[in-house]
Order: C-alpha cells, then structure tokens, then sequence
C-alpha cells in the first residue's frame, strides 16, 4: 500500500461516523478521529477499538444486533466467526456477500504472524504486539469498515 493517506483514513473515519449509531457509538468513534486527527501514531491504541466498531458494523447488518439484556440466554449472540458467517448467509445483495467473505478471509482468519494487525485475532488476543501492527493495515481497516458500514440496517 505504501505510504498512509492521513486525509484518506479521516475520509473513512466520517463514512464510519455518518453510518454510526448515533447513541452507542458516535460520540467514541469522534473521540477516536479527533485523537488520530493530532497524531496518527495513535492507530496502536485505535485498532482494537476499531476491531470492536468492526464487529458492530457487522452485527448491525444482521437482526443479531443488540445489547444482551439481563437473562437473554448468551448463546443468542453470535460473536467472531460466527457472526461474520451469520452475517454473510443473512447479506442482502452480491456486493455485500463479497465484502463480508473479504473481510472474513482478512480478518477473521486463525493467528497468523505475517498478518501483524492485519488480523483481528493478532489484534484483539495479543498474539502479535503493537510494535508490529503498521499504519498501512489500520488504513486498511478503516477502508473496510467504511465500505461494509453503508450496510448497517439500524
């Protein structure tokens, strides 16, 4: 990918912000652009924030989305593969299907130390340190979030 386009991931973070949830997410994803906004180096404390968001976007593509209520039985709500695989069998037209089988094969694959940050899992369990996850694989991310979140239904 090269060089990182810092006008290109502020591009991406207001595709984000204008499809977010206004109450639940918004107002963190603004906090998020604002500090990336000063420093940029700040992508290692944005990119598990920025997983979570990820797996929001998705959720909310779904009639799986929500927050569990007190005594919701727990296995209702699918959670990393099984709800990228939920999201892709519910996927309302080609074009989405495809984005969500590309971010699945990206993202939501097993460890994999040649993937750094460019995999969720790397990220979010601390199998690869922030010290290797680069400027190029958040930009990335940011990319595919904007993409899949003109698919959010709520």
């Amino acid at each position: 990918m090269g060089m990182v386009d810092r006008q290109e991931v502020l591009k991406y973070f207001s595709e984000i912000e204008y499809a977010a949830h206004t109450q639940n997410w918004l107002n963190d994803i603004r906090m998020a652009r604002d500090l990336f906004t000063h420093d940029s180096d700040v992508y290692v404390i944005l990119f598990p924030f920025m997983y979570t968001v990820l797996e929001d976007v998705i959720r909310s593509s779904t009639d799986n989305y929500g927050q569990l209520k007190s005594g919701e039985n727990n296995d209702d709500k699918k959670v990393g593969n099984g709800l990228i695989k939920f999201a892709i069998e519910n996927s309302v037209d080609d074009e989405q299907r495809h984005l969500l089988e590309e971010i699945k094969k990206k993202y939501y694959g097993k460890f994999d130390l040649d993937l750094s940050g460019g995999n969720r899992n790397n990220v979010l369990h601390g199998v690869v340190p922030p010290y290797y996850w680069t400027k190029e694989d958040f930009q990335d991310l940011m990319k595919n979030i904007a993409a899949i979140s003109r698919y959010m239904r709520i």
